[in-house]
């Protein structure tokens, strides 16, 4: 039984239908002839005749029938009468579009899936490490010593129906000033860009809930660095939600994240450094019963949220 236990913890162990109305008959009566003492609605059906004391024979009164106008089956005006209500279309206020695109650089980052665990030297007992390595992951991202930049270009960045946006993502420099801030980024090697990457206006994303305007990528074969550790996926995408400012200007990415399946041989091949532990084989460090089979191959599916914020391009 494998057991979960906090970062702290961890640390301690290294260190040691409705129904439609029935019109109403017409008021208007066509040739009607009432007797003079028809009182009463009921209309007999048959009348006999009355024998009188001198033996003229009499009919009695009986109201003459009423003859109705047939009523008409369709209730209000003929359909072709009706006039189509117009329906306008939501108006959709487009961001400003950037020829030159934009660039965002990952601030957070937390992997969901799968989980780390990790056998203790000194007790034997398996616990899970998954909150540690999002701590050791998340303090690589806000040191200013070698610093991890993860960033992600759009080009352009652009809603317009139409337009072919492409997206790039995978590892950055960003160098920086004196004090910390960064004056640019761009991508230090080789990125994986996702053409034909579905860009969505306020009000329309369907990737997520919320009136925020987001993005989408196609599949493809990528390397992501995190730490100096590069994961290869296969058939990987990633989404985001923007933030934009009152004029559309993009400002970050308040929730975005990526997935993508790393086969077994892959994860054996891959080396991870785990503090206090140092190199260990990324594979050693998965759970077995996560393991999933896809197109014939055995192996792990990867989902890796983060945020980002925008930074100057180079």
């Amino acid at each position: 039984m494998r057991t979960t236990i906090t970062i702290a913890s961890i640390l301690l162990l290294v260190a040691c239908g409705s129904d439609e109305p029935t019109a109403p008959a017409p008021t208007d009566v066509v040739d009607a002839a009432v007797a003079p003492d028809a009182g009463t609605s009921d209309v007999p059906e048959d009348v006999e005749a009355t024998d009188t004391d001198d033996g003229d024979v009499i009919a009695e009164d009986v109201p003459v029938p009423v003859e109705i106008e047939d009523t008409a089956e369709d209730v209000g005006p003929p359909e072709e009468d009706v006039p189509e209500e117009d329906v306008d279309e939501p108006e959709v206020n487009l961001p400003p579009a950037i020829s030159a695109g934009a660039m965002f650089r990952v601030n957070w980052v937390q992997v969901l899936k799968p989980s780390f665990f990790l056998a203790n030297p000194q007790t034997g007992e398996v616990v899970d490490i998954s909150a540690a390595i999002n701590a050791y992951l998340g303090s690589h991202l806000t040191t200013t010593e070698e610093p991890m930049d993860i960033v992600g270009l759009f080009e352009p960045f652009d809603f317009a129906a139409g337009v072919e946006v492409t997206m790039g993502f995978g590892r950055g420099q960003c160098p920086r000033d004196a004090d910390g801030n960064i004056l640019w980024c761009d991508f230090y090697d080789e990125a994986t860009f996702f053409e034909d990457t579905l860009m969505q206006p306020p009000g329309t994303c369907t990737a997520f809930s919320g009136n925020d305007a987001c993005y989408t990528t196609t599949e493809s074969d990528m390397s992501l660095d995190l730490a100096g550790v590069p994961l290869g996926f296969k058939e990987a995408f990633t989404a985001g939600k923007f933030v934009l400012e009152d004029s559309g200007d993009p400002t970050g990415l308040t929730k975005a994240f990526v997935q993508g399946f790393m086969n077994q041989e892959t994860a054996q091949a891959t080396t991870i450094y785990v503090p206090g532990f140092g190199d260990l084989v990324l594979s050693d460090l998965l759970d077995e019963d996560e393991l999933i089979e896809k197109d014939g191959e055995l192996g792990w599916f990867f989902e890796v949220n983060y945020k980002a914020v925008r930074v100057p391009k180079l």
